[in-house]
């Protein structure tokens, strides 16, 4: 048999596109025409070159010539551009310009990103063209997308006070007025003039209304500015004071204000306001206050002068008695004080301050002292002084507060070195019950205060020594006192 393909033998066939194969028929001399079925498969996602091959057999066994057929599977699809943007475009003339852009989308390759050719001035109102073309990477041109860019100035200008600077204002009547206008401003016209309606006449007080205006070369209108101003007189009087705002006088003496003087920049009919009255007679602090006020109504500031009416004289204290006095040691000490004389009817107090011990020798001051209202303060002193007890040595003794009340037995020797003998000792402290008591030691050497004596060696106290100790018994708790060591040298009877 013979076998004939029904088509070409070489096909290109479209990407992406199913395919379906034309087949072949076999030609036999006895057994006449059949169709063929070729043999293979066509991957159509897939750019490649395929064969279908073709055999057939008669009925005797006779085979035919085997037969091919080549399919090509090709990229015949050209990509589709699609503007980012609608045409016509509108951009703002004198803003930077980007290119919006197209997406060219191909089976094959998928979606690019595409920019087109042209140029767009952005400074310049007019139309412009951008062109965007693309092919696939088999070579299938796109057909050609156009971008029409209408670049027009449509922003209006701006009107604007510059940052710190007010709208509205209020100015002094008859200061000339100067105006600072607003800014003008407009995204492409460079060339703007501001127009304004309207006066402010100082001279006379009132509301005046001022309005800026301006348009660009495109027609564009800015939005009208109005400013209010106000012409007010709002200078307060002026108030000078005579002589000083601070005055200090002497209880008593006569006093006099020097006054002010008042001074206004409009009205020359200004009254001064004075208040206030000074009593020399009474101490104190007293206010003398100056006020005005103008036709407008504008208050001066205050001016207040203060007067002070002092007292700067001390009492006078005066002692009963000596001021300096000397007592016998022992002797009963009454305070014959003082007497206080004041220039004012004031009834004052008078402080003593200061102590006398009279079973203590030595020199004390006692101080006599009187503040009247005004703090000045009058004071005068007495010493007193305790002579020594004959034939006697007095000494006191500290207060240990944090070893009372006791539960044991104290000892706390008391030592006297280099006596010959012991006439008598006067110890001044007091105690419930008394329990102070003495023994006399003639070994040599010290004593120590923890010591007791009754287990000390003979050579731990001095020759010719007498000590004074507390004996072995429970203290009251209601001691105040408790004595400690105390060495007494050089003392004989």
């Amino acid at each position: 048999p013979i076998i004939t393909l029904n088509g070409e033998a070489t096909i290109d066939w479209p990407l992406g596109v199913d395919y379906v194969d034309e087949g072949a028929v076999s030609d036999d001399a006895w057994e006449g025409l059949a169709s063929v079925v070729g043999m293979g498969t066509v991957d159509t996602q897939s750019i490649a070159q395929y064969s279908i091959t073709y055999d057939f057999s008669d009925s005797s066994g006779n085979a035919a010539q085997t037969v091919t057929r080549v399919i090509n599977v090709i990229d015949s699809a050209a990509p589709i551009i699609t503007l980012n943007v609608t045409s016509p475009y509108q951009h703002e003339a004198g803003t930077s310009f980007t290119d919006p852009g197209a997406v060219s989308n191909d089976a094959q390759d998928g979606p690019e990103d595409i920019l087109g050719e042209g140029v767009v001035t952005a400074n310049a109102p007019g139309t412009y063209t951008l062109t965007y073309t693309a092919a696939d990477s088999a070579g299938n041109q796109a057909t050609p997308v156009t971008l029409t860019v209408n670049v027009e100035d449509t922003i209006a200008p701006v009107i604007s006070f510059a940052e710190g600077v007010d709208v509205d204002l209020t100015v002094e009547a008859g200061v000339a007025y100067v105006d600072v206008p607003p800014d003008v401003s407009d995204s492409f016209d460079t060339s703007l003039t501001l127009e304004t309606l309207g006066q402010v006449d100082t001279s006379q007080l009132g509301t005046y209304t001022l309005t800026y205006s301006a348009s660009d070369a495109s027609g564009n209108e800015a939005a009208k500015v109005v400013r209010v101003v106000s012409v007010e007189d709002r200078i307060p009087p002026v108030i000078t004071i005579a002589g000083e705002l601070d005055i200090t006088v002497e209880a008593g003496e006569p006093y006099l204000d020097e006054g002010a003087i008042v001074e206004d920049s409009f009205d020359t009919q200004v009254v001064l306001d004075v208040q206030g009255v000074v009593d020399p007679g009474a101490v104190g602090v007293y206010s003398i206050r100056f006020n005005a006020q103008d036709a407008s109504g504008n208050h001066a500031t205050e001016v207040v002068r203060t007067v002070t009416v002092q007292d700067t004289t001390p009492p006078l204290i005066t002692l009963n008695g000596d001021s300096e006095i000397t007592l016998d040691f022992g002797d009963d000490w009454q305070d014959p004080g003082a007497v206080i004389e004041e220039n004012s009817s004031e009834q004052l107090t008078l402080e003593i301050v200061g102590q006398v011990q009279t079973l203590v020798e030595g020199t004390y001051t006692i101080t006599y002292s009187a503040t009247d209202s005004s703090n000045n303060e009058g004071s005068v002193q007495r010493v007193v002084t305790v002579l020594p007890r004959e034939g006697s040595v007095v000494f006191s003794l500290p207060v240990l507060e944090e070893v009372l009340p006791f539960t044991q037995g104290l000892e706390v020797p008391i030592i006297l070195n280099g006596f010959e003998s012991v006439g008598g000792f006067d110890f001044g402290v007091s105690w419930n019950p008394q329990i102070l008591a003495y023994k006399g030691f003639v070994p040599g050497g010290g004593l120590a205060s923890n010591d007791s004596l009754d287990t000390l060696p003979s050579e731990t106290l001095p020759d010719d020594a007498v000590v004074f100790y507390i004996e072995d018994q429970q203290v009251n708790e209601t001691a105040t006192e408790v004595v400690v060591p105390v060495k007494l040298n050089g003392w004989e009877d």
